[in-house]
Order: C-alpha cells, then sequence, then structure tokens
C-alpha cells in the first residue's frame, strides 16, 4: 500500500513526497539535522563566550573590591599610628592583625 498522492510528473521531476522519492526525503532529513547541529553547536559557543565574559568581569570587580579593601586596611593602620610602638595595647593587636593579614595578600617576593 502507497500512501504517496503526487502525480506521476512531479515523480519523475523528483520533487515527490518522501514516499516516491525517499533518497531525497533522506538527503533533506540529513541537511536539516547538520543545520540544527550546527546551529546547536554556535549557540553553544556563544553560551560559553558570554559565561566567560561575565566570570571575567565579575573577577575584575572582586579584585578591585579586594584592592579597596587592602587599601581600607592600611589607611586603617595609618590611622592607629604612625609605627606600631605608637599604638596603645589594644591597638597594637589591631595593628598585628592588620599586618597579618596584609602579608598573607602580598605576593610572594623571588
Amino acid at each position: 500500500m502507497i500512501k504517496c498522492k503526487c502525480t506521476f510528473a512531479i515523480r519523475m521531476l523528483g520533487e515527490g513526497c518522501r514516499y516516491c522519492q525517499p533518497q531525497e526525503y533522506i538527503d533533506r532529513m540529513h541537511e536539516q539535522m547538520a543545520d540544527y547541529a550546527v546551529s546547536a553547536y554556535n549557540q553553544a559557543l556563544e553560551d560559553v563566550a558570554a559565561a566567560i565574559k561575565i566570570g571575567a568581569d565579575e573577577l575584575d570587580k572582586l579584585r578591585s573590591e579586594h584592592d579597596k579593601a587592602l587599601n581600607l586596611l592600611k589607611s586603617w593602620q595609618t590611622c592607629l599610628g604612625a609605627r606600631r610602638g605608637s599604638c596603645d595595647d589594644e591597638g597594637r593587636v589591631t595593628w598585628d592583625k592588620i599586618d597579618a593579614l596584609l602579608a598573607s595578600q602580598s605576593p610572594p617576593t623571588p
């Protein structure tokens, strides 16, 4: 039982349906699947690129905030006194904590 309703002329021209032109139908399906795969791949690449850009922007923002926080600690340390010895006992404890934090944040020297 053939489900094709194409005319003889259409079948002979190769413009028929999937029943009378199965190879043509298969080829079109392969092309559509390949187009879909390429567009899905391109979309995935765009999504990854956008995520990387967002991540890089966030990292830059975090670095900026980190630098501001370190500068604020240095300013606070300066407000405690010109040097550690000029601070009272409580100020020395705070000074030492700030020193330890700043030392842990600075890059190691070669």
